[in-house]
């Protein structure tokens, strides 16, 4: 059952290949600028992605009458 959209997992990796394009061109001057604020994006946008999932856990936990206390602690492994 999915309850929305399928988003593809963000990783760093993935993020630093650069496309053939890419490899070709010569940074810009406000590259620097640029790469930070994809940096705090990606940044924030993991944040959100993990609060989310704490959250999902949590319910599931709760739903199913389990310790939410041990499904806390699971979750800070």
């Amino acid at each position: 059952m999915l309850i929305g959209p399928i988003t593809p997992r963000r990783d760093a990796r993935v993020r630093n290949e650069l496309t053939p394009v890419e490899k070709k061109t010569k940074p810009e001057e406000n590259a620097d600028a640029e790469k930070r604020a994809v940096d705090i994006a990606c940044r924030n946008s993991l944040k959100m992605d993990l609060q989310k999932h704490r959250e999902k856990m949590l319910l599931k936990a709760a739903e199913a009458k389990r310790s939410v206390k041990k499904c806390r602690k699971n979750l800070i492994r």
